[in-house]
């Protein structure tokens, strides 16, 4: 669900298939064929002409939850790198008293860091098909409180888009909410009308300690609506897959921590390659009193223009994270107002 478009895809291991479509453009629908390259699913169209295409990349739970990242780094194709799409295997689920869910923003190239969402949180409960909401609260990214949205109930139904929970318009707003919501906690909210989704997961049971969230091995995708522009092909890279891990390097922008990860980009979409170690995450402490949600993190990444004035042609700035670890394993999502390039940020990271 970028930018308020309501995507469905579909992946068939038993055949190496896929299928994507953006239901808000009927001409941007896709069948294909996929290889798996280390935990990143290759995609190639085949419901075109000339078939065998490039389409782009997606990363996947299993069943659960999958980041689709159509378009590609590089000039031998026709669609360049697009927004990243979230997904999960939506149903009618029956929750088991009030759940609740923390989300980041999936920010437009309009967003402000100073007066539009970046993260919050929203509690569920469900009777039969109809789910109820409260504590819905919505902040800056410097934790400044976002008034004006509200979510009561909703009815969990079949759509085109697979099994969600509409909540119909209120005050004049002609655009419904839908919620899909998956059966290991995976959350995606959609405002409609091309406004920014929200993006996110269960919050955990108990404490998530950053030692344990840095341990693992990520692979994730990096979202930025003004993104850099590629110098091996001159595109503008909007989205670029990623990999991180508490292995630091000698390459990488900041000190070791102990609760920092570090990696960098796929460069022009090689996944065989090995990624860059350029970028540092530091998740800081976990809030005291919300599991999983980190709101002083810090990004470290190259700064080739000394933007950010340092001398040292990197530049570190906040950002704010929220954590889960459904079926044991940890997602994490991250945004940020990247300074050297000018855009919205968003990192999203499964754990390998």
């Amino acid at each position: 669900m970028p930018g308020g478009d309501i995507w469905t895809s579909g992946v068939d291991h038993p055949s190496n298939s896929f299928s994507a479509a953006d239901l808000s453009l009927a001409s941007a629908n896709a069948t294909g064929l996929f290889v798996n390259k280390s935990g990143i699913l290759s995609l190639t169209q085949t419901n075109i002409s000339p078939a065998f295409q490039a389409f782009g990349f997606g990363l996947e739970i299993p069943g659960r939850a999958m980041l689709l990242r159509p378009g590609m780094a590089s000039f031998n194709t026709s669609i360049f790198p697009g927004p990243v799409v979230a997904a999960v295997s939506g149903s009618c689920l029956a929750i088991n008293g009030p759940v609740n869910f923390q989300f980041v923003a999936l920010p437009n190239d309009v967003w402000s860091p100073d007066t539009d969402v970046a993260y919050g949180s929203i509690t569920a409960a469900t009777s039969g098909n109809n789910w109820t909401f409260s504590n819905y609260t919505e902040s800056t990214l410097a934790g400044g409180s976002v008034s004006g949205a509200t979510i009561t109930s909703g009815t969990c139904g079949t759509s085109v888009g697979g099994n969600v929970v509409s909540v119909p318009a209120s005050g004049g707003d002609p655009n419904s909410t839908t919620i899909a919501v998956g059966p290991s906690g995976f959350f995606i909210l959609n405002a409609g009308g091309g406004k920014p989704g929200e993006v996110g997961v269960i919050t955990p049971s108990a404490a998530l300690s950053a030692s344990t969230v840095v341990s693992g091995k990520y692979l994730g995708v990096l979202s930025e609506p003004n993104g850099p522009f590629d110098p091996g092909t001159g595109l503008q890279l909007t989205s670029q897959l990623m990999s991180f891990s508490s292995s630091f390097s000698s390459a990488c922008a900041a000190p070791v921590s102990a609760s920092a990860i570090c990696g960098g980009a796929f460069s022009s979409d090689n996944v065989s390659s090995s990624p860059n170690t350029d970028t540092v995450i530091d998740l800081g402490a976990e809030d005291a009193t919300n599991h999983g949600l980190y709101r002083n993190v810090t990004v470290t990444l190259p700064d080739p223009n000394d933007v950010c004035a340092t001398g040292l042609f990197e530049c570190s700035f906040p950002a704010v994270a929220v954590a889960g670890n459904p079926e044991g394993k940890i997602a994490l999502f991250l945004i940020a107002q990247d300074p050297v390039n000018f855009s919205p940020m968003t990192i999203y990271l499964y754990q390998q």
